[in-house]
């Protein structure tokens, strides 16, 4: 069978418009969240490991075969994500939860079967990336949703993202004392621990239980 008939070769077309869909959503969602400065990189640095991912999948195709993406007929999910911040985000980590544990496992497992090895790898990967990103967007939808994303009842260090200003305390500054910059250019590591992480052991677990029984268990992708 030549690649181009392979269902490998089709997945791959849908990865091309499902990290475009990505990339506009994360785009659109700064310009929402464009006042919240920590929040705001974070989707800038998604959205550009989601535009990489495009590349790559363009780059396996051009490379593999004169595949026509225009000639097919690709059924993927279009809908943008719209709502205020904490919706936004949950919406989001919902989308790149799903990628993980169903649509990028189950395109490895497709390329398993017609033994595209180095293509399932790269499946396999994008479905670990795509499961960090997911951890970190439903951490900042948790601390919002619970209002202590700048109250960690413990002491941490904060940085200005503006100027560089850091101080490790239990709370942070209402203004920056160096450039008078408000909460929302604030940063600190703790924002980026995890709740309810989707790990790369469940991305394992989900390609195994596709890839025996061929259908995604359903209760791997909640996340509310």
């Amino acid at each position: 069978m030549n690649f181009e008939q392979t269902k490998t070769a089709e997945n791959l077309a849908k990865t091309i418009v499902i990290e475009s869909l990505n990339y506009t959503n994360l785009k659109y969602a700064t310009e929402i969240i464009s006042k919240n400065k920590s929040i705001n990189n974070l989707l800038i640095k998604i959205s550009k490991h989601d535009f990489a991912h495009a590349k790559i999948f363009i780059d396996i195709l051009t490379k593999k075969t004169s595949f026509n993406i225009e000639s097919m007929q690709l059924i993927v999910d279009l809908s943008l994500h719209l709502g205020d911040i904490e919706n936004l985000l949950l919406k989001i980590a919902q989308n790149k939860r799903k990628l993980a544990l169903d649509t990028y496992t189950n395109f490895a497992r497709i390329a398993d079967e017609e033994k595209q090895e180095e293509i399932k790898d790269i499946f396999l990967n994008i479905a670990k990336i795509k499961a960090k990103q997911s951890n970190l967007l439903y951490n900042y939808y948790k601390k919002l949703s619970n209002n202590n994303l700048y109250n960690p009842n413990k002491e941490v260090k904060y940085e200005c993202i503006n100027c560089g200003y850091t101080l490790k305390a239990k709370s942070p500054w209402k203004k920056c004392p160096v450039c008078n910059s408000p909460q929302e250019f604030i940063f600190s590591e703790s924002f980026n621990i995890e709740s309810n992480p989707t790990t790369e052991k469940s991305c394992f677990n989900a390609y195994e239980i596709c890839k025996t029984k061929k259908i995604t268990n359903k209760k791997l992708l909640d996340l509310k």
